[in-house]
């Protein structure tokens, strides 16, 4: 035996007229209005298996707009919890393209400032450019020091930087560059004053040696090889691996010559490849050890103390240019972190800013000396 149907109003069995509103079954007089009592007619709202006339539903669960205060009617929108009109919320609440004025669907682009764009007129009116290509950027770029702004690659291939500068490497903004055959990448302004011949390395050498006499270096040897290095020949020498990255060396030989008691031989050898300012920068660290070799200092102070002093000499160098890749090359000796080099260099700067160079150079000075070796060579990781 089929179930009883029965009315969802008062529960009592339907007969053979009932009504019929979505799923529910009323008898023709309990099809009325939860709220108001009246009859309903064809236009209903259900809610909790209950029903209201429009205007009862309403005023009974409040549905009016959150913006206008008036009755939602059949349909209408959320956002953020708030019920809208649709015309309200395209009035006052639809984010439209800062550029077209269109209203935004799908996806969209928003500013760091908050203002929002359709994708498309983001890339072709708002988007910063790349300073490589000149085409858009949209998403993830490379800036370097510079303020240089590019997309990590083009045409499939990683956007490069300067060794030296730390530009990032394009026709625009470096006027190219080159790679030698140590991996080592040169943008063409740092390429335009490289040191490539004798009568450059000594022009500044003589640059070197007036500005280290200048602060109080007495003494320096005016008669000292200078020669151009590659990376390789560097390594080998230093005895270091060969992923280390060596800008400079200074050997010394010690020689007996009966009657004349001993002389010292200087020899400084410096990576080929280098623009005039980062090379005078490593030929001022080499100087110091040989002012230190000739003064018989290096079994007296510790490779920290050593290396921040000779590092010294290539901040002053840097400091006296003044120029911006002065400051580039500056910053990054300031910032090394290596325990030999970089923090050698803040410990020694630290005191030069106290004593001043008199000051520090007589310091250096004034410790007890121990007999010399004999051979002696120091070693310029990075300057």
């Amino acid at each position: 035996m089929p179930p009883v149907k029965r009315c969802n109003r008062c529960q009592a069995p339907l007969g053979k007229q009932y009504v019929r509103a979505e799923a529910l079954l009323f008898h023709p007089a309990c099809f009325r209005c939860s709220f108001c009592q009246g009859a309903l007619g064809e236009e209903y709202r259900l809610k909790d298996n209950k029903l209201y006339h429009p205007h009862c539903s309403q005023q009974r669960f409040k549905l009016n707009c959150s913006h206008c205060q008036e009755p939602l009617g059949a349909t209408w929108l959320t956002l953020d919890g708030k019920k809208l009109h649709e015309a309200c919320y395209q009035a006052h609440y639809q984010e439209q393209c800062e550029v077209c004025g269109g209203e935004l669907t799908g996806q969209y682009t928003r500013d760091p400032e908050g203002h929002v764009y359709h994708t498309a007129c983001y890339a072709e009116h708002k988007a910063p450019r790349c300073d490589g290509c000149a085409q858009p950027i949209v998403g993830q770029f490379l800036q370097d020091l510079w303020g240089n702004k590019l997309h990590p690659h083009h045409g499939g291939l990683p956007t490069l930087q300067c060794h030296v500068c730390a530009r990032l490497i394009s026709e625009k903004t470096s006027q190219g560059g080159v790679q030698y055959g140590d991996g080592r990448i040169v943008c063409g302004i740092c390429q335009m004053t490289e040191i490539t011949t004798p009568d450059q390395i000594e022009h500044a050498r003589q640059r070197v040696l007036q500005q280290l006499q200048a602060v109080g270096f007495d003494y320096i040897p005016q008669y000292i090889a200078v020669s151009l290095a590659d990376q390789r020949t560097l390594q080998k020498r230093l005895g270091v691996g060969r992923n280390a990255n060596s800008h400079g060396f200074t050997k010394t030989l010690i020689r007996e010559v009966l009657g004349q008691g001993k002389l010292q031989e200087h020899s400084i050898f410096i990576l080929y490849g280098l623009p005039r300012l980062q090379f005078m920068g490593v030929l001022a660290h080499e100087l110091l050890h040989v002012w230190l070799n000739e003064k018989q200092l290096n079994d007296v102070w510790g490779e920290r103390e050593i290396e921040g002093f000779c590092n010294l000499a290539t901040a002053l160098v840097y400091q006296n240019d003044g120029t911006p890749l002065a400051g580039v090359l500056h910053q990054r000796l300031a910032q090394d972190p290596n325990p030999i080099y970089g923090e050698g260099y803040r410990k020694m700067a630290a005191k030069l800013q106290k004593s001043g160079w008199p000051g520090l150079i007589h310091e250096m000075q004034t410790k007890p000396q121990s007999a010399l070796g004999k051979l002696i060579r120091f070693t310029d990781r990075f300057v």
